[in-house]
């Protein structure tokens, strides 16, 4: 049973790399864009996060100081007294309403059966 999911986490690698230039991309910074909080967030959150996933998500300045006040209670080296500069950084590129840079995220339901 190992050996035939081997060939099948193979194809998934494949897949979720071909056709993405998040992830090919040399400089995970490029993926942000210019402005206060950039720095903030290369340096603190991309110490447990991809950029990319960081990029994905498109939630409201809300949500994003919900991530930030949860990621500091999981040990974010990131200060406290940074979270509102990080949200709105992170709310004004990549909001529900932003257009689409690499795939987002969406969580499907989950399927009765």
């Amino acid at each position: 049973m190992k050996f035939a999911l081997a060939p099948l986490a193979a194809a998934l690698l494949l897949l979720a790399t071909s056709g993405n230039p998040a992830r090919a991309i040399d400089d995970p910074g490029k993926l942000l864009p210019p402005g206060p909080g950039k720095d903030l967030v290369l340096e603190h959150c991309q110490a447990c996060h991809s950029v990319t996933l960081i990029v994905q998500q498109h939630i409201s300045e809300k949500g994003w100081t919900g991530e930030l006040v949860k990621m500091e209670k999981w040990g974010s080296t990131l200060p406290a007294d940074d979270n509102a500069a990080v949200a709105a950084y992170l709310e004004k590129y990549f909001n529900p309403d932003s257009p689409d840079g690499p795939p987002r995220m969406r969580l499907t339901p989950k399927q009765p059966g």
